[in-house]
C-alpha cells in the first residue's frame, strides 16, 4: 500500500512539476515544417492569434519534452572573481519573441526578444543553470561564441528561470533561446505552440484544423498537447503504478479472506466463552472489542515489521529521480490507519454476529 501510494505521488509530482513553464492549455502543431517559407508560417501564426480562443502562438525548432538542439559554446572570459569555463554544452530552441509568453517562461533578469524580426538576431536568453555552469556573476551583456557557425557571437539579453525540458529523472541542463532570425543552425524539427483559453480546447482545435486545411491542404494536421507530451515521458511509471496497484488490491483481497476465515473460526471456538460473558453482563460492544482486539494486535505487529522495509524500498525507487517527493511520516500513519480500518471492517461481521448470538443456545449443551 505504501509502495502504491509513493508511486502515485511521484507520478503526480512529475506530471505537475513545471516551475518556470506553464504546460496547461498549450496546443502543439507538430509538422510546421510543411510551410514553404518563414513568412508563410508567420502569416499562419497571425491567423491563429486572431481567433478569440487563442491567447498567443509561437514557432520553435523544438519544444520542451520534444527535444532540443545541443552544441558547445564558448563564453566570454572576464575578470570575475569566480572562474569562467572555456566551453559549455548548451541545449537550445531557435524561436521567436512569442515563445516566452506562450509557454509562460519566467524571465528573471534582462528582457525577452523584441518582436522586430532582426533586432535580436545576435541575442540569447540563458537559463539559470547555464549561467551557473559558465560561472558568470553578471551575465547580462556578456557574449557567447558559437564555433559551429563560423564563430558567430551572441549577447546575453536575459536569464530565464530553470524548467524541466525533459523527465524529472534527469537534472536540468544548460539551456538557451536563440532568435530564429539568427539562423545559427538548421534542424529537422519545426513546431508551433498555441496557448488556448481554458475551456475552449475542442472548438479551438476544430478551428485550427480548418485554418490548416485552407493553408496547407496537401499536409495532414498533426497536433498534440504539451502537458500530454510530458505525461508520456512517464509511461513506465504509469505502468509500474498500475501493476503495483493491482497487486496491492489482490494482496488486500487475499488478506481480507484470511482475516474473515480466521474471525469465523475464532468466533466458533469461543462461542461458549461469549455466552458466559453475556450472561455475566457483557454488552455487545464488549464482545466485539474482545474478538476484534486480537486481530488489531496482529495488524499493528505487521505494520511495525513492514514499515522500515516499505520506507527502504520506496526510498531506493525514488533514487532514480533527480527531482522527487519526500517520503513523509503521514504516508505510513495514513496507510496504517487504513490497514487497521480494513481489518476491523473485515472481522466486524463475524464479531457482531457472535455478539448477537443468544447465550442460551450456546450454553444449552452445558
Amino acid at each position: 500500500m505504501v509502495g502504491s501510494f509513493v508511486i502515485y505521488q511521484q507520478l503526480e509530482f512529475a506530471r505537475k512539476q513545471s516551475p518556470g513553464l506553464n504546460r496547461e492549455h498549450v496546443l502543439v502543431i507538430e509538422n510546421a515544417r510543411h510551410f514553404s517559407s518563414p513568412s508563410a508560417r508567420d502569416a499562419f501564426r497571425q491567423q491563429l492569434i486572431k481567433l478569440p480562443e487563442v491567447i498567443d502562438a509561437t514557432h520553435s525548432t523544438f519544444l520542451p519534452s520534444l527535444g532540443s538542439f545541443g552544441d558547445y559554446y564558448e563564453p566570454e572570459q572576464g575578470n570575475d572573481r569566480h572562474p569562467v569555463v572555456q566551453s559549455v554544452p548548451i541545449g537550445s530552441f531557435l524561436t521567436d519573441a512569442d515563445f516566452v509568453p506562450t509557454l509562460g517562461v519566467e524571465i528573471l533578469a534582462g528582457r525577452n526578444f523584441r518582436s522586430a524580426s532582426l533586432s535580436d538576431s545576435a541575442s540569447v536568453i540563458l537559463n539559470e543553470t547555464a549561467v551557473k555552469t559558465i560561472g558568470w556573476e553578471n551575465p547580462i551583456g556578456k557574449w557567447l561564441r558559437y564555433p559551429g557557425n563560423g564563430n558567430q557571437r551572441f549577447q546575453v539579453i536575459g536569464v530565464m528561470r530553470d524548467f524541466n525540458e525533459a523527465s524529472v529523472r534527469t537534472a536540468i541542463e544548460p539551456m538557451a533561446l536563440f532568435h530564429e532570425s539568427s539562423k545559427t543552425y538548421q534542424t529537422w524539427g519545426s513546431y508551433m505552440a498555441v496557448r488556448l483559453r481554458p475551456g475552449t480546447t475542442k472548438q479551438t482545435v476544430e478551428k485550427v484544423a480548418d485554418l490548416w486545411s485552407e493553408t496547407l491542404p496537401e499536409a495532414p494536421f498533426e497536433y498534440d498537447f504539451l502537458d500530454e507530451t510530458f505525461a508520456r515521458l512517464y509511461r513506465s511509471e504509469a505502468k509500474t503504478g498500475a501493476v503495483v496497484g493491482t497487486l496491492t488490491a489482490l494482496a488486500l483481497f487475499i488478506g481480507c479472506l484470511g482475516l474473515f476465515a480466521l474471525a469465523a473460526y475464532t468466533a466458533e471456538n469461543r462461542t461458549r466463552e461469549i455466552g458466559v460473558r453475556k450472561v455475566l453482563g457483557a454488552s455487545i460492544a464488549d464482545v466485539v472489542v474482545l474478538l476484534s482486539s486480537d486481530f488489531v494486535k496482529l495488524v499493528l505487529i505487521a505494520l511495525l515489521i513492514a514499515t522500515p522495509f516499505a520506507w527502504y524500498f520506496a526510498n531506493q525507487w525514488l533514487q532514480e529521480y533527480v527531482y522527487k517527493i519526500e517520503i513523509e511520516w503521514w504516508y505510513f500513519a495514513g496507510v496504517g490507519t487504513l490497514a487497521v480500518a480494513i481489518a476491523l471492517l473485515t472481522v466486524s461481521f463475524q464479531s457482531i454476529k457472535a455478539a448477537l448470538m443468544n447465550p442460551v443456545k450456546s450454553l444449552r449443551s452445558e
